[in-house]
C-alpha cells in the first residue's frame, strides 16, 4: 500500500489528559498503518506558546550522510584512496547539511500547526506516515479532544486557507 505524510492537530481542554495522550503516542511510535516522523506537545497561555515534549520518529529522513558518503566514494574512487577519502568526506558533509534542512523542516511544520492552538488549551503535533487513518484516529478516539488532519504537503497553506482538512472525532 502507498503511503502518505500527513499531519495531525489534536486540541485539548483538558492538559492532563493530553500529556497522557502524547505518552500514548510516544510509547506507540508506529503501528500496522502508520509511523510517527515528530510529534510534540505544546501548551498555550494566553499567547504565549510552549512546547513541552517532542520525539523524532524512526521515519525522518536523515539518511543523506550516508547516502552522500557511498557517492562521493564512489566518485573520488578514480582519485585513489586519497581521492576516495576526499569524495566520502565531502559527500558526507553534504548529506549532513540536507539532514539537518530535512529535520529542521519537521520542526518548523509542527511549531507552525501548534500556532493554532486556541489559548488555555493543550495540542499534539504530530507528522506521520500513513497507509490508513485508522491507527492514529484509533488512539485519538480514546480522548477527549477535537482534531484536524492535513496532507504534510499542505501545511504551508494551512494559515492561509483550511486546505483539505478533515475532522477527526475525539472522546466527548
Amino acid at each position: 500500500m502507498k503511503s502518505e505524510t500527513n499531519t495531525v492537530l489534536a486540541f485539548f481542554e483538558n492538559k492532563d489528559e493530553a500529556a497522557r495522550a502524547y505518552g500514548t503516542f510516544h510509547k506507540a511510535g508506529m503501528g500496522q498503518d502508520y509511523l510517527i516522523d515528530a510529534c510534540a506537545l505544546y501548551t498555550k497561555d494566553g499567547c504565549r506558546l510552549k512546547q513541552v515534549d517532542s520525539f523524532r520518529g524512526a521515519g525522518l529522513p536523515v539518511h543523506h550522510a550516508l547516502f552522500g558518503w557511498m557517492i562521493g566514494l564512489a566518485i573520488g574512487l578514480p582519485g585513489g584512496w586519497k581521492g576516495a577519502m576526499t569524495g566520502a568526506l565531502i559527500g558526507m558533509a553534504a548529506g549532513v547539511v540536507l539532514d539537518d534542512h530535512a529535520l529542521r523542516a519537521s520542526e518548523k511544520c509542527l511549531k507552525t500547526l501548534a500556532e493554532s492552538l486556541p489559548a488555555g488549551h493543550a495540542g499534539i503535533v504530530l507528522v506521520a506516515d500513513e497507509t490508513s487513518t485508522s491507527g492514529i484516529n484509533a488512539i485519538l478516539e480514546q480522548y477527549s479532544m477535537r482534531a484536524v488532519r492535513s496532507p504534510f504537503s499542505d501545511i504551508s497553506l494551512f494559515h492561509h486557507k483550511k486546505v483539505n482538512l478533515k475532522q477527526v472525532s475525539g472522546r466527548s
